[in-house]
C-alpha cells in the first residue's frame, strides 16, 4: 500500500540514513530488521499523526490479507473475529523476527491481545501501539465487525483489549 504522495515526502526526508541503506541493499525476499520497520512507522506517525496513522495500518491489513502469504492463515476465519483475532500469533510470527510473541485470549465479543517480551525498541517506538491497535481494527475490518480497541504498554509487554 503506497502512502500518500505528501506525507511520504515528508516521512522519507526524516528517516535515519542507515535506514534507507537497508532498504537500498535489500532483495524481494530479503528480512528487513525490525528496527527499519520502527524507522519507518515513526516517521509517518509523525508526518500523519496517530489518528492518520492508525487509519494506514488498519486499511494495510486489509491489502495483505489478499496475499498469498496470509490466504492460508485466514481461510475460513474472515467473518469470525474472535477466530481472526486467534490467527495472529502465526501471521505476527511470520512477518516478525525476535519481536516477541502475541497472545490472544479472552471470549465471544472481547477479546485481550497481549504483545510479550517486545524488543527495547517497539516498547520506545512512538508508532507501536497506535499502529498495532490500528492492526487490530483492521482485523475487525476484515470480518465486517464494528468494534473498538484500546490499548497500552503495561511494564515491557503491551495489552490490547478488543470488544464488538
Amino acid at each position: 500500500m503506497a502512502l500518500p504522495d505528501e506525507p511520504r515526502a515528508r516521512a522519507l526526508e526524516r528517516l535515519d540514513p542507515s535506514t534507507l541503506v537497508m532498504l537500498e541493499k535489500a532483495r524481494p525476499l530479503d528480512w528487513i530488521d525490525g528496527r527499519v520497520h520502527l524507522d519507518i512507522g515513526d516517521r509517518y506517525y509523525e508526518a500523519v499523526g496517530p489518528e492518520g496513522f492508525e487509519r494506514y495500518c488498519r486499511e494495510l491489513v486489509v491489502e495483505m490479507s489478499r496475499w498469498s502469504l496470509f490466504l492460508p492463515i485466514l481461510a475460513g476465519r474472515l467473518r469470525r473475529p474472535a477466530a481472526l483475532l486467534k490467527a495472529l500469533p502465526l501471521a505476527f510470527q511470520t512477518l516478525f523476527r525476535n519481536a516477541g510473541r502475541i497472545e490472544v485470549s479472552g471470549r465471544p465479543a472481547r477479546v485481550i491481545v497481549r504483545h510479550r517480551d517486545p524488543p527495547p525498541a517497539m516498547i520506545q517506538a512512538i508508532s507501536w501501539v497506535d499502529g498495532f491497535a490500528g492492526t487490530l481494527l483492521g482485523m475487525l475490518d476484515l470480518s465486517q465487525t464494528e468494534g473498538i480497541v484500546s490499548g497500552a504498554a503495561q511494564g515491557s509487554d503491551f495489552r490490547f483489549e478488543v470488544r464488538w
